[in-house]
């Protein structure tokens, strides 16, 4: 894995990964694993599943900053399929509320499942 950091003009530092995998199964290989799991491993998109993750990270998501993060994850869910559930956080409710703990103040927050 390479990794080049550089500042933008903005001042907030930018980390960009390039990542490569190589991988194979050797066909007479004994991987204890079922039929399922082999089925499984044959649909997976090892190449696809690392430029997902290097789009995921170079989002800027840490706390109070979620929100594109979690765009991005729901439109993959949505684009493969997957049931959704999107929700906005009530938090002037969630606030006022005895047991509610935060460890940064936020103007807007999602559930995304």
């Amino acid at each position: 894995m390479a990794r080049a950091r550089g500042i933008p003009p903005n001042g907030k530092e930018q980390i960009r990964l390039s990542v490569s995998l190589d991988y194979h199964i050797d066909q007479g290989a004994s991987l204890n694993i079922s039929r399922q799991e082999e089925r499984v491993l044959e649909h997976l998109d090892p190449q696809g599943m690392l430029e997902f993750l290097e789009r995921l990270v170079s989002i800027p998501s840490l706390g109070g900053q979620e929100t594109p993060a979690q765009e991005l994850i729901a439109g993959w869910m949505e684009e493969n399929g997957l049931t959704l559930d999107l929700w906005e956080l009530d938090l002037p409710l969630l606030k006022g509320h005895p047991a509610y703990s935060a460890e940064i103040d936020r103007a807007q927050a999602f559930g995304v499942v």
